[in-house]
């Protein structure tokens, strides 16, 4: 998928370039001004509350779990504070036992389908899938 760490060449010229890329940007603040544009990709900043629902609506949809479903908004504000890992506060206690995101996904996803069952749960971990 992602081809060989050596297929731009030597490793430490391609890091040297990416590193500098990144300071470069830092300086003359290319992501901030022309990262949103078409020609560039379009990227889109996530990283408020905001931005973080707008995405975690976007996994849901993704996945055919429908906007009419009661609970839905309380699953995508969990998902939300979710994705929002540095403030993270569990909604529930068995969502707070384990709060490495990386060995926890799964389980997390788990007690969501538990707690929003019309989740279920092969969408539970079709969504932990989708957020690896």
């Amino acid at each position: 998928m992602y081809g060989s760490v050596l297929a731009h060449g030597n490793l430490v010229e391609w890091t040297v370039r990416h590193e500098t890329g990144h300071a470069v940007d830092a300086r003359i603040g290319w992501l901030e001004r022309f990262s949103g544009e078409e020609r560039f990709g379009g990227w889109r900043i996530s990283g408020n509350t905001a931005g973080l629902r707008a995405v975690a609506t976007a996994m849901l949809s993704q996945l055919d779990v429908g906007t009419t479903a009661d609970g839905h908004d309380d699953l995508v504000a969990t998902l939300t504070s979710m994705l929002d890992l540095p403030h993270y506060q569990p909604p529930h206690q068995d969502l707070a036992s384990d709060l490495d995101w990386s060995l926890g996904l799964e389980r997390r996803m788990t007690a969501l389908s538990t707690w929003f069952p019309f989740l279920g749960p092969a969408r539970a971990h079709e969504l932990a899938e989708f957020i690896r």
